[in-house]
């Protein structure tokens, strides 16, 4: 690891923690300071995103400053991790040292977290995950880790459930990279519509070839009506491309990786009304929640789902702490762990001994005149109409 740029960043986390110890004097004099950390890019490739998600997390923090509890104050402390493990590590160290600390919110990549993991185990502080959806982030027993997206499996099953339940179209094929985000969504499909008794057939897209199953081509016949792709829009798009250009005329259906404004602007006219699915809800059809995004957009310029999901779970650690009677990481973890309901911007939140959401959801939009539009949910829950 680059070991100047780490003992920077510590520095520079620990002129930042100075500088707030000395500035602690809240309204009134006796408020008590609570403090989120943020762990995530704020440097790099990825630094609007991590920015993104800091500026969703003080949001939070303003909003329970305003209309919370008069003797309580929640700050935001962040650390640029620059999407290195050792960084990451470093951070974890640095927030647990800070005693106002109580809970992180971060990382942004899968196998960053892995790493830091242990070390936030070891420190027993909560790590709430806002974006990851690797299966892997919840299979190593942490308790301490509690993610809000439905994991890619769980993803893909839902997906299946949406789309073959009612009108399953006889001739489906699921397209996946041989690896990496999109596997795991399209074994999560695979399993579902076999549980479903609606045999699929299976491509796999490696190096940019795109190479069928043999054991499932004699379900295609004349060829697919409904093609599935399970990963992200900047290597499946392509593929729609290709196949509307060899007179691919069925629908496509899309994983979380197409939900982005960049699909709408390259991959629209291939896709056609195409349905993408994805766990950020259309929280404008969410009247539980209408004043805080009012709040919300009066703060940043748009809502995104990075900002969202930032912002529930500052929102879950926020509620953490003001329904435990006396301080303490162990009670906060207690809580996420064991008994807590949590009402936030994208939904309400209960966690499995795992560390995933007890009832994941998962939303449909479809692509139409350059817009997603938001279509239908895997569950009704009364939180959008």
């Amino acid at each position: 690891m680059r070991r100047k740029r780490f003992l920077a960043s510590a520095a520079g986390a620990l002129a930042l923690a100075g500088a707030r110890a000395g500035a602690q004097i809240q309204p009134g004099g006796f408020a008590r300071q609570y403090t989120i950390g943020v762990s995530v890019p704020l440097t790099g490739a990825l630094a609007s995103i991590g920015n993104a998600i800091v500026a969703g997390v003080q949001a939070a923090c303003d909003e329970a400053n305003r209309f919370g509890p008069p003797m309580q104050f929640f700050a935001v402390r962040s650390f640029d991790d620059g999407n290195e493990s050792a960084l990451a590590i470093g951070n974890a160290q640095l927030a647990a040292s800070d005693p106002s600390v109580i809970g992180v919110v971060g990382d942004l990549s899968l196998d960053v977290t892995l790493q830091a993991a242990p070390q936030y185990a070891n420190l027993s502080l909560p790590l709430i995950v806002p974006t990851i959806t690797g299966d892997a982030l919840t299979k190593r027993g942490y308790r301490n880790i509690f993610r809000l997206p439905a994991r890619d499996e769980v993803q893909g099953q839902l997906m299946a459930q949406m789309l073959l339940r009612v009108h399953a179209p006889p001739r489906t094929l699921v397209i996946a990279p041989n690896n990496g985000y999109g596997t795991a969504v399209a074994r999560g499909f695979r399993d579902q519509a076999g549980a479903d008794r609606h045999p699929v057939a299976q491509a796999t897209l490696e190096n940019g070839h795109l190479t069928l199953d043999p054991r499932t081509a004699a379900l295609l016949g004349d060829g697919p009506q409904l093609t599935v792709l399970c990963g992200t829009a900047a290597e499946l798009g392509p593929v729609a491309a290709a196949m509307r250009a060899r007179n691919y005329a069925g629908t496509f259906a899309c994983a979380e990786g197409f939900y982005s404004t960049q699909t709408l602007k390259d991959d629209a006219k291939a896709l056609g009304p195409a349905l993408v699915f994805t766990t950020m809800p259309p929280i404008d059809r969410a009247p539980s929640v209408a004043q805080q995004l009012a709040d919300l957009r009066r703060s940043v310029p748009e809502v995104t789902a990075f900002i969202a999901f930032a912002y529930a779970a500052a929102q879950i650690l926020i509620q953490a702490v003001q329904r435990t009677p006396t301080y303490s990481r162990a009670s906060i973890l207690s809580l996420l762990t064991y008994n807590g309901s949590f009402q936030t911007l994208v939904g309400p939140f209960t966690f499995s001994y795992t560390g995933d959401p007890t009832l994941p959801n998962l939303y449909a939009y479809r692509i139409e005149k350059g817009a997603f539009h938001y279509d239908r949910a895997a569950f009704l829950n009364g939180f959008i109409l």
